[in-house]
């Protein structure tokens, strides 16, 4: 369900009868239109029907309506934030899925965002001293900035991935369960600093074939009873 084209610019429906399971959209965006289709289950539609996607309409603050098309998001809301605009936590906030697109920007300040879902980025996000609690899959190509403090926290109970390239400054993984896998598609790294730091709660860290996880810090870590990590392919340093 929702939105999650990098380049959202705009949705034309183009079977306007529906039923479920038939609906398809056209999306257009600056690498060109094309079809996809979503969750057309009669809850899945309800959901897109009710609007529960706000995008971006101009730089501003997380809180001001002014930024949104679709008034200030929530943990139910899907975000679209896209070029040039840059988004500005002043608080802590919450959303469903993120997507950030080439030339978009979200800035947490020291506050704390929490994704209920998933996060795509093909922008920046700058979280110089913030904090991020995501719950789904991180997809990240673009550029991710952080400060000594700043940190990001895998949790719940849900299989989640990381994908793309990211360098983490402070990476918590609290997954609830050796049930409960954080794959490793991409490269994943905790950096090499004195403020850094990799604490693993709870979840089974999976590297699969292509995947890196890099812990560049000198200092050891535990691996408590609810947690694994298992390289099934990829490469663990």
């Amino acid at each position: 369900g929702g939105l999650t084209y990098a380049e959202y610019q705009t949705l034309r429906v183009v079977n306007t009868a529906w039923s479920p399971g038939s609906l398809w959209a056209q999306v257009s965006g600056s690498t060109g239109p094309g079809l996809m289709s979503w969750d057309t289950t009669e809850a899945g539609m309800q959901k897109f029907m009710a609007g529960e996607t706000t995008t971006a309409i101009k730089s501003g603050n997380w809180n001001d309506p002014a930024t949104w098309d679709n008034g200030i998001p929530d943990g139910t809301t899907d975000v679209i934030i896209t070029s040039p605009y840059s988004v500005t936590l002043t608080q802590n906030e919450a959303c469903s899925n993120i997507t950030i697109g080439n030339g978009g920007m979200l800035v947490t300040g020291t506050h704390t965002l929490t994704i209920t879902e998933s996060l795509v980025n093909t922008g920046t996000v700058s979280s110089v001293n913030g904090h991020i609690i995501i719950y789904g899959d991180w997809n990240n190509t673009g550029t991710y900035t952080t400060g000594n403090n700043s940190s990001v926290e895998f949790a719940g109970s849900s299989n989640a991935a990381v994908r793309g390239s990211t360098s983490f400054q402070n990476l918590v993984i609290s997954k609830g369960s050796p049930g409960t896998i954080l794959t490793i598609e991409g490269i994943a790294e905790v950096r090499n600093s004195t403020y850094a730091n990799f604490t693993l709660n709870s979840g089974l860290i999976k590297i699969i074939s292509g995947g890196q996880f890099n812990i560049r810090r000198n200092e050891g870590f535990t691996i408590p009873a609810d947690g694994g990590i298992e390289v099934d392919g990829g490469t663990l340093s």
